[in-house]
């Protein structure tokens, strides 16, 4: 059975406790029915490593964060930036040999593929491009999108920017990138040019199992014993439920909650659960917050709930938990971007609403009870029938059996006689692009003679193309005979005189 490494900053907690740590778990237990797994991540910095045996062919290698974690975390607040960027933080440790290295290099030695989630564990991967093995991007969001979104400050944009190199260099050398979504999948395609071929969609998805709608007294009762603050509010009046993470945008979804939908909506008992809460500052008398659930509490919100709020303004990805709403059958308002990449339609499968009409869409759920019943139906349907860990994985692992069957393959090494692309794609040389504007082929100036000299040292390390204009008027690019292993490439000038 093929042996497959996957890579991520965070490890995958039960029960999950955030979307990332949700699909990390599911997409990685429904994959170990087809291959052998280790899973190697970072953890919290208290406690020895942990080789956890999850099931019989899926392993996680927990390795505790490094002191140089907190050292950048105190170097980005000194800078002024705050938000969540532990992804960046655990790029820039990459930096330096780690623990984590020394499991990635003994791992990888054995693996048929390696597998990143994020760009962030791209310099934990010594022999990314070298040990010709292939490398799969199972991206979970457009990651260089998600930057601005969850950081804030003066260095944001020098974040950005590094964040973009890393996903850019990732996406560029995989065999395979999955996308979340068709949008996503065009980003992908047109910002790092990634050829269609080695695009996939790999979506979120939920567990059907672990949603049932029945037994809405006994759920109410789970949730009073639980929550004492939701004794006796939970049935007296429409309840609209949100969950989130300690996320930013889910910070700015439950303020929006808390400062606008709730005062529009008194006659609305709103809940917000999750760890969002820990950055909560004040509610409001119809708004209950709670902490973060496990699976049986969100269950009975979920069988408890009138229906669903996602007013998520900014993110990347799809929404899991608007796909969990609507495998749970609760009606759904939100926000164009909170159903980001989903096949719903308005007032179809859910009120999809901007932030002025957000309200009326939460008011029309909450009184309209046909409405709510038929949008839930529909929308229950659609995810259970297309939107299930299953069949995720399924799916990724069809696209990555032909690859790993052509990696397995003896690669023909009398490509690396034929030319200097040859010899790139077998050794993995850089590829260096000078651009000048005349031609050095017969370097008979000083300044051509420097670009020759330069080129040669150059080609010693990497293949070296020399891009130049010159008077020939041809079509298309024609190239001369290659400078030690450099080559001269000449593009014919336009000519000044109008054509008649």
């Amino acid at each position: 059975m093929k042996k497959l490494l996957v890579l991520n900053f965070f490890p995958a907690f039960l029960p999950p406790s955030s979307g990332g740590e949700l699909r990390f778990h599911h997409v990685y237990a429904e994959l170990s029915r087809h291959f052998e797994i280790d899973l190697v991540t970072w953890t919290h910095p208290d406690g020895p490593g942990e080789r956890i045996q999850v099931s019989e062919r899926l392993r996680e290698h927990r390795i505790p964060k490094c002191p140089a974690f907190e050292d950048i975390h105190r170097a980005f607040h000194r800078e002024g930036i705050t938000g969540e960027f532990v992804g960046v933080a655990a790029a820039l440790v990459g930096r330096t040999p780690t623990r984590y290295h020394e499991v990635v290099d003994a791992l990888a030695a054995e693996a048929d593929a390696i597998i990143h989630e994020f760009p962030y564990t791209l310099l934990y991967d010594r022999g990314f491009g070298r040990d010709g093995k292939p490398r799969i991007y199972n991206s979970h969001n457009f990651e260089t999108a998600m930057v601005e979104a969850l950081a804030s400050g003066p260095g944001v944009d020098r974040l950005r920017r590094f964040v973009e190199g890393l996903e850019r260099r990732l996406a560029q050398g995989s065999a395979l990138v999955f996308a979340t979504s068709t949008e996503e999948r065009a980003r992908f395609a047109l910002e790092f040019a990634i050829p269609r071929s080695r695009l996939h969609l790999a979506p979120n998805g939920v567990d059907p199992a672990g949603f049932d709608n029945s037994d809405a007294e006994a759920a109410a009762g789970h949730l009073a014993a639980r929550h004492p603050a939701l004794a006796g509010r939970i049935g007296s009046r429409p309840t609209a439920l949100f969950i989130g993470s300690d996320h930013p945008p889910n910070l700015k979804a439950a303020a929006f909650i808390l400062n606008e939908l709730a005062p529009r909506l008194p006659m609305v008992h709103f809940v917000i659960a999750g760890s969002v809460r820990k950055r909560m500052a004040a509610t409001a008398a119809n708004v209950s917050v709670i902490g973060p659930v496990d699976h049986a509490t969100k269950t009975a919100l979920f069988k408890t709930a009138s229906l669903f709020v996602n007013p998520i303004f900014q993110g990347a990805g799809t929404s899991l938990k608007a796909l969990e709403a609507m495998a749970a059958g609760v009606p759904v308002v939100s926000t164009p971007m909170g159903v980001r990449g989903l096949p719903v339609k308005n007032d179809v499968h859910c009120i999809v609403a901007e932030h002025a009409e957000f309200a009326d869409g939460v008011l029309r759920l909450a009184t309209i009870k046909t409405l709510a019943r038929d949008l839930a139906r529909r929308a229950q349907d659609l995810v259970r029938t297309s939107f299930t860990w299953d069949r995720v994985a399924e799916g990724i692992a069809s696209a990555i059996r032909p690859v790993l069957e052509t990696a397995s393959r003896p690669v023909d090494r009398s490509l690396a006689d034929r030319s200097p692309a040859g010899q790139s794609m077998i050794a993995d040389r850089p590829l260096i692009l000078i651009a000048n504007d005349y031609s050095v082929r017969e370097p008979v100036t000083g300044g051509a003679n420097r670009i020759v000299q330069l080129s040669r040292r150059l080609a010693r390390d990497a293949d070296v193309v020399n891009l130049c204009l010159s008077g020939v008027r041809a079509w298309p690019w024609r190239s001369s005979l290659p400078v030690s292993s450099s080559s001269v490439f000449r593009r014919p000038r336009r000519s000044t005189r109008s054509r008649r």
